[in-house]
């Protein structure tokens, strides 16, 4: 349900669904975090371990331009 749930979160800066990479970054940091939780007997076990995620909506690649890449590399 945590899963389908966020699945359906829209960007606060586009209103468009949150990209399926970002669902599964989120479901790998709670598989972590319950793992680390089960190991020390805080937890009966992973429960987010293996759980299904969508592939999501196709995006198009955003990709800085040389300018852009040029003024974040002069402040690094």
């Amino acid at each position: 349900q945590w899963i389908a749930w966020q699945e359906s979160q829209r960007t606060q800066k586009t209103g468009e669904l949150i990209a399926a990479k970002t669902v599964r970054n989120y479901q790998g940091l709670l598989s972590t975090i319950l793992g680390a939780a089960a190991s020390r007997g805080h937890a009966t076990r992973n429960w987010a371990k293996g759980v299904a995620i969508t592939e999501g909506e196709p995006r198009e690649p955003v990709f800085l331009s040389h300018r852009e890449f040029g003024t974040i590399l002069r402040f690094i």
